[in-house]
């Protein structure tokens, strides 16, 4: 069996052949000048529990419990960055330790160092880290200015690793202006009064209702149309309509519609930049209450098409556990539609998206 050595943080292996063969057959470590090899501590805890390599400290020999030991207070999360790469290793494919912020580099199957490009950074994380949005922005602009993915491997409390693409996204449709084309060939009179009904606003003008309806605004019910209130505020702002609110016979200014929005709903102002940078970019965009997320993002007409996104809103400081990230992920993509979080800024929306995937 091939014999290593450990020192500090490293296993060597200073058998020349050893070194070769083990390099050759799998890509694990670094040559080193004179033929030798030097192991990272998690690539040595691989090989000795698939029983390639034994391993002594100080003329003693160690067993997988002994080295796990020694690595868990060397590296924080040693025991976490193990199971990723084992389960990354079992796949077939190649992955080496990388610099912070990543942990692995992973090449492409059949891929091997020096003759392919990386494919993915891979980052490992336990099921009960903390999933902060600013930070995800970070980890994948810096994958993305190395043109490669980013995944992240969560490693659940029965060892199991599940995957996914961090990428960012950029939402778009097909509807961009054509509100405002639709009410300038029309001629009618601007702005339209709406009424105030509690939560719910209606829309009585038949002509207007009409041109809303045809950009998909709201619901139509009987001859009169329904919107929600983060529709009725964009509209407001927009100037192309004015509220009256149905008991008082007054008028509300925009301050005091999203004062209502707030009341009603504590995240209104996050949901309302969302929604209005969503429109800015030709989008349509629903309601995703029946989700369990804030808007559906449809790309074209949604009475021929499915929903392409589900978005949920957030400020830049929103942090969540993965339990809660990976139930939107998995129930969107169970519908078919990607998960997008839309980070909302001072003045700005980005906009992340999450895919459980198989590597």
């Amino acid at each position: 069996m091939i014999q290593g050595i450990l020192s500090d943080e490293n296993v060597l292996i200073t058998d020349i052949k050893e070194s070769s063969q083990l390099y050759n057959k799998g890509y694990h470590g670094e040559p080193q000048s004179g033929g030798t090899l030097k192991l990272d501590l998690v690539e040595s805890a691989y090989l000795l529990d698939v029983g390639r390599i034994s391993i002594t400290q100080d003329n003693k020999e160690m067993n997988l419990e002994d080295l796990m030991a020694y690595a868990i207070k060397c590296q924080p999360n040693f025991e976490i960055k193990y199971l990723v790469y084992r389960d990354l290793r079992e796949r077939g494919y190649v992955a080496k330790p990388s610099p912070e912020p990543f942990d692995f580099r992973l090449y492409p199957r059949g891929g091997v160092p020096g003759k392919t490009p990386t494919r993915a950074w891979v980052l490992a994380l336990s099921e009960r880290s903390e999933f902060n949005i600013q930070t995800f922005f970070t980890y994948s602009d810096r994958a993305m200015e190395l043109k490669k993915e980013f995944l992240v491997g969560i490693v659940d409390e029965e060892g199991d690793v599940t995957y996914y693409q961090v990428s960012r996204a950029h939402p778009k449709g097909r509807f961009a202006g054509t509100l405002e084309d639709a009410i300038n060939k029309s001629k009618m009179n601007i702005p339209v009064n709406a009424f105030l009904l509690e939560d719910l606003v209606l829309v009585w003008d038949e002509e207007f209702a009409k041109v809303l309806s045809s950009e998909f605004f709201g619901k139509v019910s009987g001859k009169y149309l329904q919107l929600s209130l983060i529709e009725t505020t964009y509209l407001v702002e927009k100037g192309l309509i004015q509220v009256k609110n149905a008991k008082t016979g007054k008028m509300l200014t925009e301050r005091t519609l999203k004062q209502k929005g707030a009341k009603v709903q504590s995240d209104f102002g996050i949901r309302l930049a969302a929604y209005r940078a969503l429109k800015s970019e030709g989008a349509i965009v629903k309601t995703g209450f029946k989700y369990g997320t804030h808007f559906r993002i449809y790309e074209g007409d949604p009475t021929k098409q499915h929903a392409r996104y589900l978005l949920h809103a957030v400020p830049k400081s929103y942090k969540s556990s993965w339990p809660e990230v990976s139930r939107a992920v998995r129930l969107a993509q169970g519908v078919r539609k990607e998960m997008l979080f839309a980070m909302v800024g001072e003045d700005k929306v980005d906009y992340l998206k999450l895919s459980r995937i198989k590597p």
